[in-house]
């Protein structure tokens, strides 16, 4: 019997078989056509790219937990099949999946919920960073609190160009989306292990930049010698484009030893942000 199996949900970006033990449950997302609300299955019935084309002709996207029947199967196979089963579960503070998972774990003795960090890239490397102390033969209490530390350890911002989708979504109040969109104000919003958080408005893609550094300092004492990794967030709609360079000039120069990657949001952000994105998540040390 194996030692330990992950089971992740579709919005850290990993993908089922990229990683052997790591098992990968879909989010779900719905939208409303004529009265009917359809339901997709993320990266299985719909991926980001789908969903950000049919936003940009109107469509509205809602997101839900995983289907519980899928996660009660996946379950009951790996806690046969391994002696410890950690769910790394979407964080607490931003959705509901992580009590669904606690409910579900109750049935067994051998399965862990866990609150996982948000934020591309910094998944990806949180997971290959829990393998390798597995791979390594360390403790499980090892791996037990190196899990537990992630979400101190990792922040994502997010600049948005509109308000909408996060009114709609219940994450911003009518009042500020409005007030936002009546002067065409650019959001600064990051989240952590305290939840979603608006950070400030400005007019210039450049002053957001500065807020967002300004954010890794003070909320995870990120500096050039404890930054490990940088990922880059665009949507890839036209209007964007121009801010990857922009950021990965900024953010190269301001943690100059840290790996840097590029990705979209996953399509569980993209519902509550909109098309009109960009953003960059930092893991530390």
């Amino acid at each position: 019997m194996k030692k330990l199996a992950l089971v992740v949900d579709s919005s850290t970006n990993i993908k089922n078989n990229e990683f052997e033990d790591v098992y990968v449950v879909p989010m779900i997302l719905t939208k409303e056509v004529n009265g009917v609300v359809k339901t997709f299955r993320d990266e299985i019935d719909i991926n980001s790219k789908q969903m950000l084309q049919d936003m940009m002709s109107g469509s509205v996207y809602k997101t839900a937990s995983p289907l519980l029947g899928e996660c009660s199967t996946l379950l009951d196979k790996l806690s046969s099949s391994y002696e410890n089963v950690f769910v790394l579960s979407l964080h607490r503070k931003v959705s509901s999946t992580y009590s669904q998972w606690i409910l579900l774990s109750n049935e067994y003795e051998n399965v862990k919920v866990f609150d996982f960090p948000i934020g591309g890239a910094g998944c990806r490397e949180n997971v290959k960073d829990i393998l390798s102390l597995l791979n390594s033969n360390q403790p499980l209490d090892k791996i037990i609190e190196y899990i537990e530390e992630m979400p101190k350890k990792n922040l994502l911002s997010v600049i948005l160009n509109e308000t909408k989708y996060l009114v709609r979504g219940g994450r911003l109040s009518l009042t500020k989306g409005i007030a936002a969109s009546m002067l065409r104000l650019k959001l600064v919003i990051y989240f952590d292990h305290t939840g979603l958080v608006l950070e400030g408005k400005t007019f210039k893609t450049s002053s957001c930049i500065e807020m967002a550094k300004n954010i890794f300092k003070e909320k995870i004492g990120a500096n050039d010698e404890n930054v490990e990794s940088v990922t880059i967030f665009t949507s890839g709609i036209d209007n964007m484009k121009s801010n990857i360079e922009v950021m990965k000039n900024a953010f190269s120069v301001m943690f100059k030893k840290a790996k840097i990657f590029y990705e979209n949001l996953t399509s569980v952000f993209v519902a509550h942000t909109g098309p009109s994105y960009c953003g960059v998540s930092v893991k530390i040390k």
